[in-house]
C-alpha cells in the first residue's frame, strides 16, 4: 500500500508541476507584444501634370546660393517642357521663401496641386510642411558643392541674368531632373509616387547625363543612374576618402 501511495503522490506532484508549467507559459505568451508590421504608405494617383514648388531661404544668409537654385530649377522645368514636358504634360514650377507663412504654403501645396517640394540640403522643414504628405512629398536638393562650367553657367543665366554666384543651381537643375525621372519611371506624378520612385532612378545601372537619354534607357526597360551635370545626380557628395600615402622602401 505504501509503494502505490507513493505512486499516487509522484503523480500527483508531477501533474502539479506540469500545470504550473503550462500556466507559466501562458502568463508569458499574454506578455509578450506582437511585433507590429509597417503599414505601406498608398501611392496617390497623380493629375497628369507635375507640380513643383521652391521654398528656399530667399532674404537670408543664403540667400544668393537660393537664387542660383532657383535659376536652376528654373532651366531644367524650361528644357523639360522644351522636351514635351514629363508625362506628356507641361511641368508647373512656383516659388517662395521660407520666410512665408508654414500654414500659408500648407495651403497653396493643395490649391496648386504641388506634388513635390523642393528644399535646401540643410534647414528644419517645419512640421506642418513635413506632416503634409499624400499628394505630396518633400524632396531636398543636394549640397552645393559643384561649381558650374562656363557652358552651364551661361544656361543658368539665361534661366536669371542676375543670378551670382552661380553656386547651387547644378544641384537644383539635377534635383529637378531627378524628380521628372521619378515621375516617369512611375508613370504617375503625384509625391507619394515620386518619394517611392526616386531612389530607383539613381540605383541603377545604365548611367546617363541628360533627361533625354535617361527617358529612352527608360523606355528599353534599362535601370539608370541619372549623373546628371554635377555628376551626382543632384545628390550631396560624399567626403572623398584620403588616398594612402605612398610607401617608401626602407634602404639597405
Amino acid at each position: 500500500m505504501r509503494i502505490h501511495r507513493s505512486v499516487a503522490l509522484a503523480a500527483l506532484v508531477a501533474g502539479a508541476l506540469l500545470l504550473t508549467g503550462c500556466t507559466a507559459q501562458d502568463q508569458g505568451e499574454e506578455r509578450s507584444t506582437p511585433t507590429a508590421t509597417p503599414t505601406p504608405v498608398p501611392i496617390v494617383a497623380g493629375d497628369g501634370s507635375l507640380h513643383l514648388m521652391t521654398v528656399l531661404d530667399m532674404a537670408g544668409k543664403t540667400a544668393d546660393v537660393s537664387q542660383a537654385r532657383v535659376a536652376g530649377v528654373e532651366l531644367a522645368v524650361r528644357e523639360l517642357n522644351e522636351q514635351g514636358g514629363v508625362l506628356g504634360a507641361p511641368v508647373v514650377v512656383v516659388h517662395r521663401s521660407t520666410t512665408a507663412d508654414a500654414a500659408a504654403i500648407v495651403k497653396e501645396l493643395t490649391d496648386r496641386s504641388i506634388d513635390v517640394v523642393l528644399w535646401a540640403a540643410k534647414g528644419d522643414i517645419p512640421e506642418e510642411i513635413a506632416a503634409v504628405g499624400g499628394a505630396t512629398t518633400v524632396v531636398r536638393i543636394g549640397q552645393a558643392d559643384w561649381k558650374p562650367d562656363e557652358a552651364f553657367s551661361a544656361r543658368l543665366q539665361s534661366a536669371d541674368p542676375g543670378a551670382k554666384p552661380l553656386i547651387g543651381g547644378g544641384e537644383a537643375y539635377d534635383t529637378t531632373m531627378r524628380v521628372a525621372l521619378a515621375a516617369t519611371v512611375a508613370d504617375n506624378d503625384s509625391g507619394s509616387a515620386v518619394a517611392d520612385a526616386i531612389t530607383a532612378v539613381s540605383s541603377g545601372t545604365f548611367s546617363c547625363v541628360s533627361f533625354g537619354e535617361c527617358a529612352a534607357a527608360l523606355a528599353d526597360d534599362a535601370t539608370i543612374v541619372y549623373a546628371g551635370v554635377t555628376g551626382t545626380g543632384g545628390l550631396a557628395q560624399a567626403t572623398p576618402e584620403p588616398e594612402p600615402s605612398p610607401t617608401k622602401s626602407k634602404k639597405k
